[in-house]
């Protein structure tokens, strides 16, 4: 349970799996590894400032934002080129 810091009494890495997943979340990604209060406190801070790092950005004004479908085609011209360039196509 939670502190009323909102930290775990005994941190727990931000991915770890769910009882009866942990087998296969194992077997995918490998042993989780157990946070010690210092490294919990310190990815805390770092997904903090990367959380307001976006917040910031999409409050500029020169802020470009793109929809579903722009991504789309940008990912799959990406996926199109790098196959041409290892001669896939």
């Amino acid at each position: 349970m939670p502190g009323p810091d909102g930290f775990n009494e005994e941190p727990q890495s931000p991915l770890a799996p769910a009882e009866d997943d942990e087998a296969w979340d194992e077997a995918v990604w490998g042993p989780q590894k157990t946070l010690t209060a210092e490294e919990q406190a310190e990815y805390d801070a770092w997904f903090r400032r990367k959380v307001q790092e976006g917040l910031d950005y999409i409050r500029r004004p020169d802020a470009i934002f793109h929809t579903q479908e722009e991504v789309e085609a940008m990912v799959e011209e990406l996926i199109d080129r790098l196959d041409r360039e290892a001669g896939l196509k």
